[in-house]
């Protein structure tokens, strides 16, 4: 956490950090899916990846509804998931722990990172 996108990359620093051992959603893409069949840069967000963004532009947790856990649950089952794992230090790390704990109860400390282990 954050997840990667086209405005900030960084976060894709970390599987390129372990040559790619694990994926990771929302990695860059160029593909045809711009305005008229055009490439773009990145993909589409899924919900849960706007709400945590929005988490992290407000460096606040956003008020969380029913249908945010089920587009969590969604989501995880789309990217495959197994953790989320954010690292101290990170932008708006304050409110991306506060949401996630909210969606998946407490994480756990391991070392220098929060993981909170995804249930779909």
């Amino acid at each position: 956490m954050p997840l990667p996108d086209w405005h900030d990359p960084q976060a894709m620093r970390w599987a390129a950090a372990t040559d790619v051992a694990f994926a990771t959603p929302q990695g860059w893409f160029i593909g045809p899916y711009g305005d008229g069949g055009r490439s773009a840069v990145g993909v589409f967000p899924r919900p849960t990846s706007q709400l945590l963004h929005r988490a992290v532009a407000n460096d606040s947790p956003p008020a969380l509804s029913d249908q945010d856990r089920i587009d969590l649950r969604r989501d995880i089952a789309y990217w495959h998931a197994s953790c989320f794992v954010l690292a101290d230090g990170q932008p708006g790390a304050g409110a991306l722990r506060s949401t996630l704990d909210a969606l998946l109860g407490p994480g756990e400390r391991v070392e220098d990172v929060w993981v909170w282990r995804a249930r779909s």
